[in-house]
């Protein structure tokens, strides 16, 4: 009897523990839904129906394989509905034979390219060491919409290396930035569902292999950044 109201309390709090996680799991239930399903979005912007992509890399420390990455963003990007993105070959033959200035001459990329839009990816931290982490700005060089809210660049891409940066005339029409650090908790939940969406485990391979594997993060990354 000494020891009843100890037990009553580890049993409270078991049963508060067991609440909390319930409540989680139904409150990420749409968000895991999305990863586990393996689901894309669908193309927002009316009048973007081709585009390109390319990798810079502003990283101060470690260098990064941009056409990998690039490889690993045109296959997410490729998956979104009524958007067709040009092979990265094409992208990378008139990047050698022109003289471009990214992200400065994204627009006029686009258009010598002859697409929509230009994607100008730009990778600002890169450690892929112990907990790999990968920060970067997304943008979109584009005539064929109009800027879809203001664009802070330089905020974007501020803690990479100094780029050349476009004129007022001349910027993206909209960007978007991320940090993937897999040591915190909210970005390994997510790697873990999309792990079970990538079918992780019918192929042998635990969800720690998608950030342990440079390749497979920069999946996860890109899968991330195209949402």
């Amino acid at each position: 009897m000494k020891n009843a109201p100890a037990a009553i309390m580890a049993v409270i709090l078991v049963l508060c523990a067991t609440g909390c996680m319930s409540w989680e799991d139904y409150k990420n239930r749409d968000t895991r839904k999305r990863y586990t399903s393996n689901s894309y979005p669908a193309n927002p912007v009316e009048g973007l129906k081709t585009v390109a992509l390319v990798v810079i890399d502003a990283v101060d420390k470690y260098e990064i394989d941009t056409r990998e990455f690039a490889g690993a963003l045109h296959t997410q990007l490729q998956q979104v509905a009524q958007l067709e993105v040009l092979p990265d070959t094409v992208v990378l033959g008139a990047l050698e034979t022109g003289n471009y200035a990214l992200p400065r001459d994204g627009l006029k990329l686009a258009d010598d390219l002859g697409v929509d839009g230009l994607f100008v990816a730009i990778v600002t931290n890169y450690d892929p060491y112990g907990e790999p982490v990968i920060s970067l700005g997304l943008t979109l060089f584009s005539k064929a919409t109009a800027p879809l809210h203001p664009v802070a660049l330089d905020r974007v891409i501020q803690g990479g290396r100094d780029l050349p940066m476009p004129e007022s005339s001349s910027e993206p029409v909209t960007a978007v930035f991320a940090v993937f650090d897999s040591s915190q908790k909210n970005v390994r939940e997510r790697i873990k569902w999309f792990a079970e969406g990538a079918s992780a485990g019918e192929t042998g391979l635990g969800w720690e292999h998608y950030y342990r594997t440079m390749p497979n993060f920069m999946r996860f990354v890109s899968y991330e950044m195209v949402w």
